[in-house]
């Protein structure tokens, strides 16, 4: 039962870390759409991969999956550089590894926990 709870636990952090990231976008107005949607793919795969019961490794499997790509299209769109203040997209890259470390560690937990039984 304590395994479910960190489980529960760690998808609220990737969670969580998706709405700051997001939320940082559009309080300082500089909304990426292709962040944005690459931050609801990953918390849509966390959320599948955590209640269900039999594709859950799939679920979290297409969640960073989609976010790596959806990421990735936006470095080959639009650069390494913002162009309107200049600054590197550093952030971006911290976003992406805190994210899929977190999300590595939620398959792990949920795995531990059994996957047959859903959280």
């Amino acid at each position: 039962m304590e395994t479910q709870g960190k489980t529960l636990a760690m998808a609220g952090a990737v969670i969580a870390l998706q709405v700051v990231d997001a939320g940082l976008h559009i309080a300082i107005n500089e909304v990426e759409t292709l962040r944005i949607l690459s931050n609801a793919v990953l918390v849509i795969g966390v959320s599948l991969g955590v209640f269900l019961t039999r594709s859950s490794r799939t679920a979290l499997w297409a969640g960073a999956i989609g976010y790596v790509v959806l990421n990735l299209v936006f470095v080959a769109l639009f650069g390494l550089e913002n162009p309107v203040t200049g600054v590197n997209r550093a952030p971006l890259f911290a976003f992406m590894a805190l994210s899929l470390w977190l999300s590595y560690r939620l398959g792990r937990l949920h795995a531990k926990a059994g996957a047959a039984a859903p959280v």
